[in-house]
């Protein structure tokens, strides 16, 4: 029986369907009636590949991410947030900015312009939004992976630990489960699409294990140089781990204005 190759067309279709339905796409095979001369045949249309139905997954959640963040702008559960800048790369031909929006920053990100930003704010500001913000704008094209509230599975299991842990945690969220070193397999993912890392709440990390975590943090960025990475904590953790790879950015959430708390607080009427 003939194999038909519809994954194009298909995924166009699935990708409509998810902007007004948000439907989970599933892996399948169809079979189509086509008519010819002599009357209708069957033929066999192969479904996607287990790795073609991961892109169309792929695709499908970050139409849901980027359709929930504009949502919720829309509605005005969150307001766009324009970052305080303190360092930025100094390789950069243009001055270093003042102020960054989110979208300029994702921009940076995307081009290379910088790899490893540091985003800090005091408890409550924003910084966990701010989290599934960038896991909204940057999965079109490279592929975020969240981290909040998993410290204890990014910890090592001890000096002797064969693995770093941080690549055990990539590889859990990429579900590698070839044999052999998970590290070969990220590497081959991220040459296609570059990984990001958002790692929100770097300040629940006891200090015990901090200095480790960023060691394996660092360790991993050395060794993909196309990674990203974006961490999320409040200010005198980020002084704490000042070991955390320097020269790209550290940016601020500024305090709300007197004026934004006051219409925030009439719109949830507390």
């Amino acid at each position: 029986m003939p194999e038909l190759s519809i994954l194009p067309a298909l995924m166009e279709a699935f990708v409509r369907s998810v902007r007004s339905a948000q439907l989970v796409v599933p892996v399948f095979v169809l079979t189509v009636s086509l008519l010819s001369c002599g009357g209708g045949r069957q033929m066999q249309v192969s479904g996607p590949s287990q790795q073609q139905s991961e892109a169309i997954n792929n695709t499908v959640a970050c139409y849901q991410l980027t359709a929930r963040y504009e949502q919720k702008i829309q509605q005005g559960k969150y307001q766009p947030v324009s970052l305080s800048v303190h360092n930025w790369p100094a390789k950069t031909q243009t001055p270093a900015p003042q102020r960054l929006s989110e979208k300029q920053l994702s921009k940076a990100m995307v081009d290379g312009t910088v790899r490893r930003v540091v985003v800090v704010a005091p408890g409550g500001a924003g910084k966990t939004a701010m989290s599934h913000v960038f896991e909204a704008l940057l999965c079109d094209t490279l592929r975020p992976i969240r981290s909040h509230g998993q410290w204890q599975v990014l910890k090592a299991d001890g000096p002797a630990a064969s693995v770093n842990p941080v690549i055990s945690f990539i590889a859990r969220e990429l579900k590698i489960t070839a044999k052999g070193d998970p590290a070969v397999a990220i590497e081959q993912l991220n040459a296609k699409t570059p990984i990001v890392l958002l790692l929100d709440g770097m300040d629940e990390v006891s200090l015990a294990d901090r200095t480790g975590l960023v060691g394996h943090i660092n360790e991993v960025m050395d060794r993909f140089p196309k990674m990203r990475l974006m961490v999320f904590s409040r200010p005198p953790v980020f002084e704490m781990t000042k070991n955390l790879p320097q020269g790209d950015a550290l940016l601020e959430i500024p305090p709300l204005s007197c004026k934004q708390v006051e219409r925030l607080l009439t719109e949830d009427e507390l």
